[in-house]
């Protein structure tokens, strides 16, 4: 089974976050070890001191458990739009041409039925990872903050550029002549 690992997002690291995955938040992950690599991230860019990493260890580590009880409240819906997706999997078998449409739409009713319990979910972790920010920028100085905001944009620049470029690859496919 696929491991996925949810790190913090601290303004610099961020990772999407897939409802089809939130069942395996911290499965089968050391939240130790998770808590180092995202220190030594952090440490990277603005170099730590160690009271400092100590206290980023504090924050982590109840912004950890904050988030499994999130996972928690909402495991049941999770898994019950899991097992209807099952089901439509099941009925269908093989997608192909004639039932693509049907399945398509027995899907977005699922996805629909459970949107607002998810949008929730994903909102109190939004909100979380916020917080989560805010208390480790507390624990930065004036200089660290600036290096982490100053990282934050080029990385952002970063993936602006990756985009555009595989938008433009897209597009040279698009507009290439058939032979």
């Amino acid at each position: 089974m696929k491991n996925i690992i949810f790190t913090l997002f601290l303004g610099l690291f961020t990772v999407p976050l897939f409802a089809q995955d939130i069942d395996k938040m911290g499965e089968g992950t050391d939240p130790v070890a998770e808590n180092n690599k995202i220190i030594q991230q952090l440490d990277d860019v603005v170099e730590l001191t160690d009271p400092q990493k100590l206290d980023v260890t504090d924050i982590l580590s109840v912004s950890q458990e904050e988030m499994r009880s999130i996972k928690d409240k909402y495991q049941p819906t999770i898994t019950s739009m899991k097992a209807e997706l099952k089901e439509v999997r099941e009925k269908y078998g093989e997608v192909n041409e004639t039932n693509r449409a049907d399945v398509k739409s027995e899907i977005e009713a699922i996805k629909s039925k459970y949107n607002p319990n998810l949008n929730k979910m994903k909102s109190e972790i939004q909100t979380l990872r916020r917080f989560t920010k805010e208390e480790i920028g507390k624990v930065l100085t004036p200089a660290q903050r600036e290096q982490l905001r100053e990282a934050r944009l080029s990385k952002r620049q970063q993936w602006k550029n990756k985009i555009k470029d595989r938008q433009d690859k897209r597009k040279q496919k698009i507009d290439r002549p058939r032979r």
